[in-house]
């Protein structure tokens, strides 16, 4: 079985960082909740490799490369500037001849998230727009619009609760997806919360870490993923779908982490649509299969 596929990146970022720093959020649970992904960080770099499925059926594999940049002016104001690229390679067996041959997809997503705190707690919007399409398609026609708005209210012992919401459109469909927000502290190691947005994870999903120490967290959870984007054909979106679950461990040393994730997608289903009115034209859905991943980070 083949697990990850070599995939290459071209991005430049210019930017200017600000010497104000505070304590770094981590992936592994530890200091301030997740649903904020700046939350007290000034540079964040991630790298993630996943594959969803196996040779014996439809199958999707995910390398992805972001870099986020923040400046907190005060306690109570934060923006950043957050990059990402992704390079999708479906593959495997469809079923059926009518789907055509896949290609690799190249997407690039560009965000620029306002956190504002207050008595009654925090709020976040994140306006993006993203591109994603087959290779040897114009990108002029795979751009998608959105905006996410977020907010979490603080309660006793470092709990929080908030919900959230991502709306968009592009590739032929205007999508709403509500999502909760949850933090709360179930003692000294343990902690239930949104899913990191790292490897098969989405912040709309949940989790239950447990921190052995400073060093290691072990995490099981599910979320939900949608990758969407525009074919060669330039006349149909693919969207796959799943819900993956999983358990990861992660190893922090300094600023740097390292995030091994197993588990199995469920859920599946693939789907074409119309480019122009967003119609299904058909539609499959794969047995579930397993996942299997790797994540690096680093923040600074």
């Amino acid at each position: 079985m083949k697990f990850f596929t070599p995939f290459s990146f071209g991005m430049l970022v210019v930017a200017v960082l600000f010497p104000r720093t505070t304590p770094c959020a981590t992936a592994g649970g530890q200091g301030p909740s997740p649903w904020a992904l700046t939350n007290a960080v000034t540079t964040a770099w991630e790298m993630s490799a996943v594959r969803f499925g196996d040779a014996a059926g439809p199958a999707l594999t995910l390398g992805e490369f972001s870099a986020a940049l923040a400046r907190r002016s005060s306690e109570e104001f934060e923006v950043a500037l957050t990059l990402r690229y992704s390079r999708l390679e479906p593959d495997g067996n469809a079923d059926t001849p009518h789907w055509g041959a896949w290609r690799p997809v190249n997407e690039l997503s560009v965000g620029m998230p306002l956190t504002v705190g207050w008595t009654a707690g925090r709020a976040r919007i994140i306006p993006s727009v993203r591109w994603a399409a087959e290779e040897g398609t114009d990108w002029a026609d795979a751009s998608t619009i959105g905006v996410v708005a977020m907010h979490a209210w603080p309660l006793k012992a470092g709990h929080e609760v908030g919900v959230g919401a991502l709306v968009s459109r592009g590739l032929g469909r205007t999508r709403v997806i509500p999502f909760p927000l949850f933090w709360w502290q179930l003692g000294d190691r343990w902690q239930l919360g949104n899913s990191m947005p790292l490897g098969p994870a989405t912040p709309a999903g949940l989790e239950l870490r447990w921190r052995a120490d400073r060093r290691w967290t072990l995490g099981a959870g599910c979320s939900y993923r949608n990758d969407r984007y525009l074919r060669h054909s330039e006349e149909q979106v693919a969207e796959w779908r799943a819900v993956p679950i999983w358990l990861r461990g992660s190893y922090r040393f300094g600023p740097l982490g390292v995030t091994l994730w197993t588990g199995v997608a469920v859920a599946r289903r693939i789907e074409l649509r119309d480019a122009d009115d967003g119609r299904r034209l058909r539609s499959l859905e794969p047995t579930s299969a397993p996942l299997v991943g790797l994540s690096l980070t680093a923040r600074l």
